[in-house]
């Protein structure tokens, strides 16, 4: 059926109308392509080789997601992206501000910085769970979330929970509720739901443990050496998760190797392992465009680590 010129510009008229929420929502159309071209770019964002540019440059970043979203609520590209832009920026830029204010003493500035370190986690992992909850297949969620029962929702997520498209959402969301946790200031009910956000971290290493270079292994790991044994912390088990990480990673995740460093090794009291790791990072070669930009953070931070080796462990004995 042909359609005549008057019903044909009535139909583009309703394209062009902001007012109408429809298909033809070109704003919507716009942030969704925009999220395409930052996927498709993405490459070139992780290969970047100045550690400061890029970390003036992420909060306009995170700005611009934010507004997108705002246009186009349900992209998961964008969903996903700003969840790991935020914990990428707490991690890699402020926290670093945070270790430097507490190294040198000045409490009132590490306490603002530890706050806004939480509250940008909590983003985080608010916008990556959305993720999570647009794959609830079978809808109960949201009332296992709200029971703060880890077993449940271990059970639940391995019943319902079963693609590798599940796998983004889950280990945003883990990776940002763990970090707010930690960055809790010691709140017992934050602390509580520990496992809830372990729970989500574990399903998508189960999943896929090669996703994000093996960083699932990783903070599995560091959650092992966090905690004392009769807190429920393992070093045995951290090193498991620590050793598998580096071999599915084939130790190109430097982020991996400095949180070897500064969760086990501390823990440990292993001097020798801590020095180990750390110039295995300094010494290394470039490891690649996709992961550049990450081991520059874990190089900006294991320069620092190892000047500090007499603060964290007892000197070393004389050959």
């Amino acid at each position: 059926m042909k359609l005549t010129f008057r019903a044909h510009a009535f139909l583009v008229s309703l394209c062009l109308s902001s007012t109408v929420v429809s298909g033809c929502n070109l704003q919507r159309i716009a942030a969704d392509q925009t999220a395409e071209i930052a996927e498709a770019g993405s490459l070139g964002f992780n290969g970047f080789w100045d550690y400061d540019i890029f970390g003036k440059a992420v909060p306009s970043a995170i700005l611009q997601t934010e507004a997108l979203i705002r246009v186009s609520p349900d992209n998961e590209k964008l969903l996903v992206g700003l969840s790991r832009t935020y914990v990428v920026y707490a991690y890699g830029w402020l926290s670093a501000e945070w270790e430097l204010a507490d190294e040198r003493g000045d409490f009132e500035l590490a306490d603002e910085l530890e706050r806004r370190l939480k509250e940008l986690y909590r983003r985080s992992s608010e916008v990556a769970l959305r993720v999570v909850h647009k794959h609830d297949r079978a809808g109960g969620l949201a009332t296992v979330l709200k029971n703060r029962k880890a077993d449940a929702l271990v059970t639940y997520l391995k019943q319902h929970y079963t693609d590798q498209d599940d796998v983004p959402g889950l280990y945003w969301s883990g990776a940002a509720w763990g970090s707010m946790i930690a960055n809790s200031g010691g709140d017992l009910n934050e602390i509580a739901d520990a496992p809830l956000a372990r729970a989500l971290m574990e399903r998508s290493v189960e999943l896929n443990p090669g996703y994000a270079d093996a960083g699932g292994l990783g903070a599995l790991g560091a959650a092992e050496a966090a905690f004392p044994e009769l807190l429920g912390g393992n070093l045995d088990k951290a090193r498991g998760y620590y050793d598998r990480a580096l071999e599915v990673c084939h130790r190109r995740n430097h982020l991996v190797i400095l949180s070897y460093a500064k969760s086990y090794a501390v823990a440990k009291q292993d001097r020798a392992l801590f020095l180990k790791l750390l110039r295995e990072i300094l010494d290394a070669p470039d490891q690649g465009d996709d992961i550049r930009m990450n081991n520059k953070v874990a190089r900006f931070r294991a320069k620092r680590y190892i000047r500090r080796v007499d603060e964290w462990f007892p000197p070393a004995e004389p050959e």
